[in-house]
């Protein structure tokens, strides 16, 4: 799962909102999101459930990677042993927004061993926070793992 290749090798919602990885650390990981006929809603404003799936999509990415680090689980693996399942999101939309690129900074609040909770600020190109967004996920592979 790297930058070059975007969030999924796929066909998928992921790949027709045109989300890609742009930075990544250990513990942050920053996501886009272009303006497309795919992501908005009928009056040409960012549909809601496409803000929440950048958020949703940002924070699994930066799971895959930190269970990689931490328990050497492969990131590029679609493993249903291992993937970081969503199992509650919280959003707030703050603004609406419309041709621009939104960009998802996700940082980890709890990463436990069998589920994490992740904070994600969606913010438009001038750096206003559009939506802040909470997740909750189950870590299958973190029930077995030494973590």
């Amino acid at each position: 799962m790297t930058a070059e290749r975007g969030a999924a090798a796929s066909p998928s919602l992921i790949t027709a909102l045109g989300l890609r990885i742009v930075e990544r650390a250990a513990d942050r990981l920053v996501m886009e999101m272009p303006y497309s006929a795919a992501a908005v809603q009928p009056l040409g404003l960012f549909h809601a459930g496409a803000i929440l799936s950048l958020a949703d999509t940002a924070a699994t990415s930066l799971l895959r990677f930190a269970l990689a680090e931490r328990d050497g689980v492969d990131p590029d693996a679609l493993d249903p042993a291992t993937f970081p399942l969503g199992i509650q999101v919280s959003g707030n939309i703050l603004r609406a927004r419309r041709d621009c690129t939104l960009r998802a900074e996700s940082v980890p609040l709890h990463v436990g061993r069998s589920t994490a909770v992740i904070e994600t600020k969606v913010r438009d190109e001038g750096g206003a926070v559009v939506a802040a967004v909470t997740t909750t996920h189950f870590l299958p592979g973190g029930l077995s793992a030494g973590g």
